[in-house]
């Protein structure tokens, strides 16, 4: 629009405006237009209308009281409408112009409200402000407070001047006074843009000074955080390397021990066999034995009894010797196994002390450091203390103040001390109680093994042959069984990994993009992917969908909610924000389905979804399966997707509603909306996110479902075990064997109650340390509160101080944070430190665990083998015996020579089975001797790797791509912890303060910049 306009009045209407109760529209055509008419008439109410759609604001200036009063008032009967609007439309006459852009059309409208009438202006039907109105006026040179409307009594008051009046008046219709009042206006916003631009430089200058020091500090903050991540990994990764040893070490070892089953498996068909082979013989022994009696006398009978009672007795002592032989075997095994663990320990032990070692030495460098600035800090209170009343007193405050803080950690150091104490000793209870279990298992299968063997004395019968049969058919059907399920459980993982990386990498993608998303709902979609926690179903955004054109209106009127996470039920709910403090990711919202309520539409908002130009209700637009249905009620509630702003204004208040555009009307009559743009793949990001949250929601469904089958399985797998284990144990046959089996049995149970006496007390201090332990962090936590709380008052007192000697104070702040970051490292070193002590005490508790164990079991082996002594001396002079017998049958026995050679042929025949019987029994029991030490190491194996990766969790690190050696590693560790000693304190809020004064730096530059192209205007 040029700089002078003319201005032709083609049209005014009129609505509802004083004496003009219907619509009416005025046209003026070129040239003079007059109106007449007889009093009463309205000639002057089109003049007063003239001046209302233009703007002037009092209502006397248009003969009327208030504003109400231009409201057209019908005559009585009628209803009387609460509002009224006039439209005027003028030409600008402009000919470089389209014909469409010369008019101009102006409408102001009287709107009722609680408080009493409001205008309301537009220009071209756009709805404008009362100053955009005044800067048209000003543009076409209508001045409303000139003579620009000459009305009633005006021209008797121009005659009646003076001719400085007339001149004031000539000069004010000429614009020229109109002009003086506004370059005195922009001389007096000069004045306000000087005073403002010197207070801007000055702020400037003092925000470049700061953010170059604060460049410095967060330069040297960045660095550190740079390094320490580094450390960080380099720790992780070394945590790791232990932990890819400690699996190989397991797999060697699970290996191992399904190869000593499978040996195990073919030793037990081997001794049914033997034992099938000597039942036969016995068997034919009998008969022969029967025959051979009928020949001999009564004299022969008896000495072949005592014959077989002294065979009875030398076999027996022959099979106590032959066990206690293969017990010192076992025994001598585990003795070597025990020492190779004390050795083992030695080694970690050496590496604890030089750990430990090199940790006092830094220690007492620290605190050399901390010595010092603690000096420096006290002669600058001191010379505070010489200063003014306030910096005596707020420094006497701080003193105590930091003498509390100090008695607190001491405290709290104390209660850490003893926290670690109690942890050692808890873990050294747990230690001696797995012990005591693997103890208890072991005693308890001896003496089920020999309860069964003393049980199934006789043959095996026929069903139990058959039982086997069965039994064993099962478990080869169960192993395979098992082996498809693990199958299918490895590849639902694989896949769960697969289509989690390309999840999280459209996620990462998508956060790029849309903030909202942020780091604590990664988290929570990570935790699920990963199956640490089941029961979630995703964000409500990826458990919808509709159509294209809804988008705008469903994501503007749902906005943050659609990253509400939707979970099984509250106790999902409270797992995934232990997560997010654990991690400290953030804040988000969890929808559990147990307690979701769903609402119902409001009244108006009934009415309104069914009116002209409304679509419905946003839900309505929505697709998402029924479960979810409260869900969605939260998101979207009774809001109602209207067709554009102007529907929306119909209907607006009471109601909330959304355009398809996506701006909001909210029921209070807030509004919000405007240009939101469009991100590019962002549709087809979301529909493949949805998809596989989707597929990763059906996967872990899928995932723990198996769990509890696989358990189920090898729980059966196991019973089958244990039942073919027990049916597959050798029949005892001998008296003298029932005997020895009784012992073990009375010894057995004799050892499980003392066990299970142990273990109830061990069990009733762990109890006790437990309670200690709750006890203990409890005190901590109301001392740190404390702690936090003097913290916070030294703070404030410290601002003060500052406030009052800025210098003294910079100084001292800066020896008091280099202190702060002194005693960080100094508490991370002791608790290096107490870590490090931890694990030695628990070293030296498994050393001593080792040492006393290897005593024990020397001191069983020299009993056994004083046990050897006597029973082979007893052996001997049994077979001594069974000579002078055998002797004395063969001179009774001419007549039975041929029964007798028969027999003896048979019996070395059993003996030779039975040998072969003792000697896969020993291999068996080798075996399991074997598989039993192997389980306790795997159990020690898991601990030690479950330690590692608390030990991982903690680090937080990641493991380095490239593979490095360890020794390299710790060597880079170490290099990397000098340069960190030699940054010095570092200030990790320069980082955030800095980006702060940056950004407050540029906004100053950008304003002074804004005051000198507003003074150039000026």
């Amino acid at each position: 629009m040029s700089d002078r306009l003319n201005m032709i009045i083609e049209s005014l209407e009129l609505d509802n405006f004083k004496s003009f109760g219907n619509k009416r529209k005025i046209v003026f055509k070129k040239g003079f237009t007059v109106i007449s008419g007889p009093n009463g008439s309205g000639k002057s109410n089109i003049g007063d209308s003239l001046l209302f759609v233009l703007g002037v604001r009092s209502s006397k200036s248009v003969r009327a009281d208030r504003l109400g009063d231009l409201v057209h008032n019908p005559p009585s009967g009628k209803k009387q409408k609460d509002y009224c609007s006039v439209t005027i439309t003028v030409n600008t006459e402009e000919m470089d112009r389209p014909e469409d852009e010369r008019i101009i059309r102006i409408t102001r409208e009287l709107l009722s409200d609680v408080d009493g009438y409001h205008s309301v202006y537009s220009i071209n039907g756009t709805r404008c402000k009362h100053s955009d109105i005044e800067r048209l006026l000003d543009a076409l040179h209508i001045y409303l407070d000139s003579y620009s409307f000459v009305l009633q009594g005006d021209i008797n008051n121009i005659i009646k001047m003076t001719g400085v009046e007339r001149r004031k008046l000539l000069e004010s219709i000429a614009g020229i006074e109109s002009y003086d009042i506004q370059i005195g206006k922009a001389k007096d916003d000069m004045g306000t843009i000087n005073d403002n631009m010197t207070r801007l430089e000055i702020l400037r200058e003092e925000a470049w000074r700061r953010s170059e020091e604060l460049k410095v500090q967060k330069e040297a903050a960045e660095k550190y955080n740079v390094i320490s991540r580094k450390i960080k990994d380099m720790r992780t990764t070394l945590v790791s390397y232990e932990i890819e040893a400690l699996k190989r070490e397991k797999n060697s070892m699970e290996q191992q021990i399904e190869r000593i089953n499978s040996e195990t498996s073919i030793i037990e068909n081997r001794i049914r066999e033997e034992e099938t082979s000597i039942a036969g013989i016995k068997a034919h022994m009998m008969e022969l034995e029967r025959e051979r009696d009928s020949i001999a006398g009564s004299e022969l009978t008896e000495l072949r009894k005592k014959i077989e009672n002294r065979v009875v007795e030398t076999a027996t002592k022959k099979i106590r010797y032959e066990d206690l032989e293969t017990e010192i075997r076992n025994l001598g095994q585990k003795i070597k196994e025990n020492i190779q663990e004390m050795e083992d320990v030695g080694k970690i032990l050496a590496g604890l002390k030089l750990s430990k070692s090199q940790n006092d030495l830094k220690i007492a460098e620290n605190m050399k450091k901390i010595g010092e600035k603690e000096y420096e800090l006290s002669l600058i209170r001191k010379e505070n203390e010489s200063g003014s009343k306030f910096l005596i007193d707020a420094q006497k405050k701080l003193n105590r103040m930091e003498s509390e803080l100090s008695d607190l950690r001491i405290k709290i150091a104390d209660l850490d001390a003893k926290r670690q104490d109690l942890l050692s000793e808890r873990t050294g209870i747990s230690s001696n109680m797995s012990h005591l279990e693997e103890n208890q298992k072991t005693v308890e299968f001896q003496i089920k093994d020999a309860q069964w063997r003393l049980h199934q004395s006789g043959d095996v019968a026929k069903g139990q042959k058959e039982q086997r049969e069965k039994l064993t058919k099962r478990y080869y059907d169960l192993k395979a069984l098992i082996q498809d399920l693990g199958k299918q459980k490895d590849e639902i993982n694989r896949e769960l990994q697969t289509l989690g990386r390309e999840y999280e990498r459209i996620q990462a993608s998508s956060e790029k993009r849309n903030m909202s998303s942020g780091r604590a709902l990664h988290s929570i979609m990570a935790a699920r992917n990963e199956g640490r926690i089941s029961g979630i179903h995703g964000p409500v955004r990826e458990l919808i969908s509709f159509e294209e054109k809804y988008r705008n209106a469903i994501e503007s009127s749902a906005g943050s909610r659609l990253n509400a996470v939707v979970v099984d039920d509250d106790s999902v709910a409270a797992k995934c924000l232990e997560v997010l403090k654990k991690e400290k990711t953030g804040k988000l919202t969890f929808l559990p389905l147990n307690k979701m309520t769903v609402g119902r539409p409001r009244g108006k908002a009934i009415i309104v979804s069914r009116s002209e130009g409304s679509l419905g209700y946003v839900f309505e637009t929505v697709k998402y399966e029924k479960i979810y249905e409260n869900v969605i009620w939260y998101a979207f509630q009774d809001t109602v997707i209207v067709r554009d702003v102007d529907t929306a204004r119909k209907y607006m208040v009471g109601v909330r509603l959304v355009t398809m555009d996506g701006d909001i009307f909210e029921a209070s009559g807030a509004i919000t909306g405007g240009f939101s743009e469009k991100r590019s793949g962002s549709q087809e990001s979301e529909a493949r996110i949805a998809e596989l949250s989707s597929k990763l929601r059906d996967l872990n469904d899928e995932l723990c479902a198996l769990g509890p089958l696989i358990n189920e399985r090898n729980q059966e797998l196991e019973d089958v075990t244990r039942q073919l284990t027990s049916m597959s144990k050798s029949e005892g046959s001998s008296g003298s064997e029932e005997q020895h089996l009784k012992t073990i049995v009375d010894d057995g149970k004799v050892k499980l109650e003392k066990l299970k006496t142990d273990l109830e007390e061990l069990g009733n201090k762990l109890s006790l340390k437990e309670k200690e332990l709750g006890d203990l962090e409890n005190q901590r936590s109301v001392l740190a509160k404390n702690v936090e709380v003097l913290e916070t008052d030294k703070r404030s007192l410290l601002d003060k101080m500052r406030e009052n000697s800025p210098e003294t104070m910079e100084i001292q702040g800066k020896i008091e944070r280099e202190l702060s970051q002194l005693k960080i490292e100094e508490a991370a070193l002791n608790d290096q430190m107490n870590r490090i002590d931890r694990d030695f005490a628990t070293q030296r508790e498994r050393e001593k665990n080792f040492s006393d164990a290897i005593r024990n079991l020397k001191a069983t082996v020299e009993k056994d083998a004083a046990d050897i002594r006597q029973i082979k001396k007893e052996y001997d002079e049994s077979e001594a015996d069974l000579k002078k017998l055998r002797m004395l049958e063969s001179q009774l026995d001419s007549k039975s020579k041929e029964f007798n050679e028969k027999l003896q042929s048979m019996q070395k025949e059993v003996d030779a089975h039975n040998e072969n019987v003792r000697k896969l029994d020993a291999d068996l029991s080798t075996q399991r001797g074997i598989v039993i030490s192997l389980n306790a190491k795997l159990d020690t194996n898991s601990s030690r790797t479950s330690e590692k990766d608390l030990e991982m969790a903690e680090l937080g690190g990641e493991v380095l791509a490239e593979r490095t050696g360890s020794n390299e590693l710790k060597r880079g560790i170490e290099a990397l912890s000098s340069e960190i000693e030699i940054l010095g304190p570092i200030n990790q809020k320069a980082i955030e303060e800095y980006k702060l004064v940056t950004d407050e730096f540029g906004t100053l530059v950008s304003e002074i910049d804004r005051l000198r192209n507003e003074k150039k205007s000026l």
